[in-house]
């Protein structure tokens, strides 16, 4: 398995991109890997970490089947950990964004339920389009207080 993850940790970000990838042998990825890597980079861990999961399915298939497949076979200590969350990647609303999307017709009314973006007297409580934007803007609003604090 090790071997493998050092394989996989050896392959440039565009392999499989090519069709000839896949009539390669093992030798020739290995040898245009070390052109591909400095100029393109290594295959990046989310990538590794779909194979790796593949990989694992593979081995619940087999079992399923009736193969004897090794009980301590893992594949958790090969994966790539994320060192950031999510949320701290992306970038946070400016105040601008967050006062546009506030003074969207759906926080203060509509003009009618087939024109939507037209600001009005009526309110709609349509889930999908009231509770759900106001959900995503409090979260938003909240990582932006949270920044500019």
């Amino acid at each position: 398995m090790s071997e493998f993850d050092r394989f996989l940790r050896g392959l440039h970000s565009n392999f499989g991109k090519s069709t000839r990838d896949a009539s390669r042998t093992i030798a020739e990825i290995k040898l245009l890997a070390k052109t591909e890597v400095p100029k393109h980079g290594a295959l990046q861990p989310v990538t590794r970490n779909r194979h790796l999961t593949f990989l694992g399915q593979l081995f619940a298939y087999a079992k399923g089947r009736g193969l004897d497949v090794d009980a301590a076979l893992s594949f958790t200590p090969l994966r790539s950990r994320k060192t950031t969350r999510g949320r701290d990647e992306r970038a946070v609303p400016s105040e601008a964004q967050l006062t546009a999307l506030f003074n969207r017709p759906v926080f203060h009314g509509y003009a009618g339920w087939d024109d939507i973006d037209q600001p009005g007297s009526e309110f709609y409580h349509r889930a999908e389009l009231s509770i759900g934007v106001q959900t995503g803007a409090l979260s938003a609003s909240n990582r932006a207080l949270t920044h500019y604090r």
